[in-house]
Formats: C-alpha cells, sequence, structure tokens
C-alpha cells in the first residue's frame, strides 16, 4: 500500500486477494477462468457475472435433458476442488415455458441437487436487478419499479425544503427516473396499461411542482424541457440498436440482426429485416421490436456518421406514430 511517498512493509499473502486491491477482479478471473472448459462437450451454455454462475439450456418440453444434471456435478466438483463453496440457498431452478402447455410426469418430477439439497423451482428470479417470470412477462417487474419509484419521489418532495422547479427536476432526473430506464431494453412494454402506470411517476412528480398543477401532463413536460418516458425507452432502444449495428459493443451484430438485402429501398441504408414471430414474448423482444422503429428513421434527418451525431439527430425526429 502507498499513502503519499511512503509505502507499506511487504508481507506474503498465503491465499485469497485483499479486498479493494487493483488486480483483485483480474486474478479472480484468471481463478474461476476454467470453469467454462468443463461444460465444452456438453450442450449446456453457461454465463458469468462476477461471482454469479447461469447454467441453462433448451429442450422440448415434453423430454427429458440430462446434460443439465451432469452440468450441475461436474460444477459441484470442480467448486470442491478449487476450494470455492457454492452458495446453495441462492440457487434456484427457472423453467421457461407456458404453464398451460401439458408437461410430462417425468419432466415434472425432475430435481437437482447440490450436495444432497434439493434445488427449488421458481416460478420468477431476479436476474442482475430485473425480475422474470416463466412466459417472460415483465408485469411484476415493472409494478415493483413503479412502487420503488413512487417512494422515491414522495420522499424528494418531503425532504427538499426549495420549491425551486430545476432543483426539483434535478433530483427526480437522478434519483427516481434510473429506477425505470434500467435495463429497459429488456423489459420494456409494449400493452397501454403498463406504459401508463410507469408514466404515472413522472406525472404525478411534474403535477406536484409550483406553478404547474392545473396545466396537461403535455404541457408540464414542454415547460420542463423532458420527454416522456416512453419517448426515452425508444431513443434508448434506437442507441442501443445503433451500438451493435456499428460495433460500439461487444456484440455480434449477425447475431441479432440481419441487413436488408435490397439496397435500392427507400429510406436509410442500414435498414434491417424484419422476421416472422409467432409468440407475444418474442415479438416484444429488442431485436424484434426495434426494427420497424429503426427501419422508418428519415435519412434527410438522422445522422449515422457517430454516436453523438445519432443521439442528437434522433431527438429531432417525430415518433408520434409509435407512441401512444
Amino acid at each position: 500500500m502507498r499513502v503519499g511517498s511512503y509505502i507499506s512493509s511487504k508481507i506474503p499473502v498465503i491465499s485469497g486477494v485483499p479486498q479493494e486491491s487493483v488486480l483483485g477482479p483480474t486474478l479472480f478471473l484468471l481463478y474461476i477462468n476454467d470453469v467454462a472448459d468443463i461444460f465444452s462437450d456438453l450442450s449446456v451454455s453457461l454465463s458469468l457475472f462476477a461471482d454469479d454462475l447461469k447454467l441453462y439450456t433448451c429442450y422440448k418440453i415434453d423430454a427429458l435433458h440430462n446434460d443439465l444434471h451432469t452440468a450441475v456435478s461436474r460444477l459441484i466438483e470442480w467448486a470442491k476442488l478449487w476450494q470455492l463453496q457454492i452458495a446453495v440457498p441462492k440457487c434456484s431452478v427457472f423453467r421457461i415455458f407456458n404453464p398451460q402447455w401439458n408437461v410430462c410426469e417425468s419432466v415434472q418430477q425432475v430435481t437437482y441437487n447440490i450436495d444432497g439439497f434439493a434445488l427449488p423451482f421458481a416460478d420468477q428470479i431476479r436476474d442482475l436487478g430485473v425480475h422474470h417470470d416463466c412466459r417472460l412477462k415483465y408485469d411484476k417487474h415493472i409494478c415493483l419499479i413503479v412502487h420503488n419509484a413512487y417512494k422515491r419521489a414522495v420522499l424528494i418532495l418531503k425532504c427538499f425544503h426549495t420549491r425551486n422547479r430545476e432543483i426539483l427536476k434535478l433530483a427526480f432526473c437522478t434519483y427516481v427516473r434510473p429506477l425505470l430506464e434500467f435495463a429497459c431494453q429488456v423489459w420494456s412494454p409494449k400493452y397501454r396499461y403498463l406504459i401508463d402506470k410507469i408514466e404515472s411517476v413522472q406525472r404525478f412528480f411534474t403535477r406536484k411542482l409550483h406553478g404547474l398543477r392545473h396545466i396537461s401532463y403535455q404541457e408540464r413536460l414542454k415547460r420542463l424541457n423532458m420527454s416522456s418516458l416512453e419517448l426515452r425507452r425508444l431513443h434508448s432502444d434506437l442507441i442501443w440498436c445503433f451500438k451493435i449495428v456499428f460495433g460500439y459493443v461487444h456484440v455480434h451484430c449477425d447475431d441479432y440482426f440481419e441487413f436488408h438485402c435490397q439496397s435500392a429501398t427507400r429510406g436509410h441504408s442500414y435498414k434491417l429485416r424484419k422476421r416472422h414471430c409467432s409468440v407475444n414474448s418474442r415479438s416484444n423482444f429488442f431485436t424484434e421490436r426495434i426494427v420497424n422503429l429503426w427501419n422508418a428513421l428519415p435519412p434527410d434527418i438522422v445522422n449515422f456518421n457517430s454516436l453523438s451525431s445519432f443521439k442528437r439527430s434522433i431527438k429531432l425526429v417525430n415518433f408520434s406514430g409509435f407512441t401512444f
């Protein structure tokens, strides 16, 4: 450790890594880097985020899938070998399917065990701050974030002595709006009642500001120089699509989008192909719902030369045809 010009004496580290050290994250990644190799011969995928690990696979609902059992067994052996303890109470099994489907009895009785502890099947899980249910509907997640946003908005109105609109607006944008926009590419709703439920938080807060109580919501947004939360989600979707298409993020564009083969079509030259979707959860998925919006961008207004110019230009586009 170094403080100013003074350096502490050296102490050998027999095991573990000092917390908050510069090399801590890198050394931890090196330590667990080979965990993905033990599943290479199985039809099981792996996702890691820090020390959180997810194993998942896809199979027909009327069939069994033994690879996931094998993967769990290998993970237990790997953890024992490298003396890493699995937090079994935090583990669960999550199955994405329609509860109305007929599931055979053998599939219903399948269990997954870690050290003799049967993992419970969860109808809903919280993964990286987003609540998912078995049908990939996000009604509960939206209800939770709206509830938390209301509580925080009320606290701002109670705790701030000033009634200055700009200060309260800044507090709302800093402490409340992020709750309603975090990971919105995953859960962005398409139904009117959910859109209105999210919008109600900002509608409530702006109505409480001095001098804005008796005017319409749209007029309040104009005076405060704010956008509706629905429009902000559309802008966020477009920005993420731009980042994927032009390689600003470490995501392969070909895995999610397919460019339109006809270059002579009207509009800009980066149009995407719209794929057929027979399931609602798929049609509302980010890479599917963004296609129509992306293809409708006017080339005479939107600038595709850079990310910053793209962000500025989409604010000039009228998206009234894509909002309620």
